[in-house]
């Protein structure tokens, strides 16, 4: 018993040290998980603290301690490990970690949650979702806040920025066009392949029209220099605006009648 009480008032103090939570959050940030909005799993959150409390413990080197904890908090999300009865799932890792090593424990579980058959298929079809609280969908804006990205059709505003401030998810296929074109449910618009952070400006521009058209006169404006759909005028950064954001070159010729074909292309890139 005094063992056991040694162990948890030892463990207890560590977990509320301000330095190994100021350096635990800044592993996570730092891999673009800036804001609550992009947790979808607290139970993911907890687990990774636990590990980097348990793995700074060990002679390991600091600098690998906090890419492997970046790595299994990314593994997590993605694969939902940790939804359900977490604890149940919790209780295993650690007991796998403790008699394998957790360099071995985590090699074996990458290989099979994290095959290339996921990353071409499974994470695909994960986002065939509407909803904005999918863990891929979450990790993919994670991914652009790492890779700073830039908001669609503008030149300066972050999505990282977009994201923490006052930012909206808009749609690239705008809903009311959709609407307009025969697609009336929820489940159709609000795909999250179909959504991108828009600043104010570029939402404003727009509109309500389809992507041949405000995409068209983005790049339209690249040789005429007269800004009308976003706010890009060299072409170069435009497509390279486009691929950042996952939005196949070819949308500057889409209407309604390419959205399916839409849908899937920038399923692939996301993933």
């Amino acid at each position: 018993a005094e063992e056991s009480f040694s162990k948890l008032h030892t463990g207890v103090l560590s977990f509320v040290n301000k330095h190994n939570f100021e350096q635990f959050m800044l592993a996570i940030k730092s891999i673009g998980f800036i804001s609550p909005k992009l947790i979808a799993s607290s139970a993911s959150v907890d687990f990774a603290y636990q590990l980097f409390l348990s793995l700074n413990d060990t002679d390991m080197n600091k600098a690998e301690i906090k890419k492997l904890v970046q790595k299994w908090f990314v593994l997590t999300n993605l694969t939902q490990r940790y939804t359900g009865s977490p604890e149940t799932q919790m209780d295993r890792d650690l007991r796998g970690i403790k008699e394998k090593g957790f360099h071995n424990f985590f090699s074996e579980v990458e290989a099979a949650e994290l095959s290339d058959v996921f990353w071409e298929i499974g994470l695909t079809q994960m986002l065939e979702t509407t909803s904005v609280n999918n863990p891929a969908y979450k990790t993919f804006l994670a991914a652009q806040v790492f890779f700073n990205d830039i908001s669609f059709l503008s030149n300066s505003s972050k999505v990282s920025d977009l994201v923490l401030s006052a930012g909206d998810i808009h749609h690239i296929f705008p809903k009311a066009y959709l609407k307009k074109n025969g697609y009336k449910s929820r489940g159709d618009y609000n795909q999250v392949a179909n959504f991108t952070y828009l600043d104010t400006q570029v939402n404003i521009s727009v509109g309500e029209r389809a992507p041949c058209v405000y995409i068209g006169e983005a790049f339209e404006q690249c040789f005429t220099g007269n800004i009308i759909s976003g706010n890009i005028t060299d072409v170069e950064s435009l497509k390279l605006n486009l691929i950042n954001n996952c939005i196949p070159l070819e949308v500057k010729d889409y209407t309604h009648k390419d959205y399916e074909v839409f849908l899937k292309e920038r399923r692939a890139l996301m993933a």
